[in-house]
């Protein structure tokens, strides 16, 4: 599943100013969008998640004329920055340094702001209150909480924030199971601090004034700093709530991959306006080590995929749909392109069998080469710093 995770971009000024949406598409009934997709869903709605356009549908409206440029990299600060593609009305520039890929211009503030209030984000929050009512400690934003409960080794009486902490499922993990008490959670979305609060007892903040403790000993994003698009001003951010010497743990996709790289149109990072910023290793170290954090360890995912999803190029368009019940776990939609309509193809969530068996060739062929390369293709980031202590 695409995690479409808790951003938090607009925690201190969250308005539903100005709308850059013509006719609001993000306030629009289903309408023939539910006909339209009726093969990629699951066969009905459960009760409460929201007809909703696809992700592609939603940007078709975008009003992205008065969003302001950058003219250097966010991650390294380097000017070295070309453009890279432009997805679904979203466009990219990639730094030529350090590979960070960022949209450019950024949304601007309002646009999150709408964005992440639709039918289309919502739904992926009731996803997670229905299944954390089934499955403990469930989020869409990682499926193995226990893999990550290996990276936090600090002492069981250390002060723990999770920015950004959706339903709260990995604060309650880290209490229920390893002993942790003094955690808390900052999350935006008034959804997810419910579902925390009735699905756990946990201390959650919608803001940083409402938080109890000044400084931490350690910060946690899970699945977070992608959706940011200054990502150095919420290091500051995190950086005045840690103590000198505490800990910072990050994990994010990471783009130094073929079809990241080459393939962007097929490739499920680039979601904007949720994914806006996707960094290499060479990013994330360089803009952690310019906010005054030194990187202690840094591991990846390799990645299993040559062409990935552009086997599928063909036929079919990417796009996202989010869920539409309580079993619906992929948000990923193939669109028939013009050939693909000739063909009598419909939207849907998985591809067809021939198309499946190619992408398993193709991750075949992937682990084969990755073991005669230095440094393998990266598909994910987990990263452990510390603040520079004064």
């Amino acid at each position: 599943m695409r995690a479409q995770g808790s951003p938090i971009p607009l925690l201190n000024k969250f308005s539903t100013g100005a709308r850059e949406w013509q006719d609001c598409p993000f306030h629009q009934s289903g309408g023939h969008d539910d006909h339209r997709h009726q093969d990629a869903m699951t066969t009905h709605h459960s009760t409460g998640y929201a007809p909703s356009p696809s992700l592609g549908e939603l940007n078709a409206k975008l009003k992205n004329g008065s969003w302001k440029r950058v003219s250097e990299c966010l991650a390294c600060q380097s000017r070295h920055i070309e453009s890279f593609a432009n997805l679904r009305r979203i466009a990219y520039d990639r730094c030529r340094s350090c590979g960070f890929t960022f949209a450019n211009p950024p949304p601007p503030d309002e646009v999150l702001s709408e964005f992440y209030n639709t039918p289309f984000y919502n739904n992926y929050r009731k996803l997670e209150a229905a299944r954390i009512a089934v499955q403990p400690y469930f989020t869409v934003s990682f499926n193995d909480l226990r893999r990550l409960s290996r990276w936090i080794t600090v002492e069981r009486s250390a002060a723990i924030l999770d920015f950004g902490c959706g339903p709260g499922s990995f604060l309650a993990l880290l209490r229920d199971e390893f002993g942790y008490e003094n955690v808390e959670g900052l999350e935006l979305n008034t959804a997810s601090v419910q579902v925390a609060q009735r699905s756990y007892d946990l201390r959650i903040a919608s803001k940083i004034e409402e938080l109890r403790t000044k400084q931490y000993d350690l910060v946690i994003l899970i699945e977070v700093i992608e959706h940011i698009p200054d990502p150095k001003e919420v290091l500051r951010t995190i950086s005045s709530l840690l103590k000198p010497g505490g800990a910072l743990f990050i994990t994010t996709d990471s783009v130094r991959n073929i079809p990241a790289r080459y393939f962007p149109s097929h490739c499920g990072h680039y979601t904007g306006p949720s994914h806006v910023s996707l960094f290499t290793e060479q990013a994330m170290t360089e803009m952690l080590t310019q906010s005054g954090f030194r990187v202690e360890r840094l591991e990846a995912d390799r990645s299993q995929e040559l062409f990935g999803n552009f086997v599928a190029s063909p036929f079919y368009k990417l796009d996202f749909l989010s869920p539409r019940s309580n079993d619906d776990l992929v948000d990923v939609l193939y669109v028939p392109n013009k050939f693909g309509r000739l063909l009598g193809l419909r939207p849907r969530r998985s591809l067809p069998s021939f198309l499946r068996k190619m992408k398993r060739i193709d991750s075949i062929i992937a682990n084969a080469a990755a073991k005669f390369l230095a440094t393998p293709p990266t598909e994910h980031l987990f990263v452990l710093a510390r603040k520079e202590e004064a």
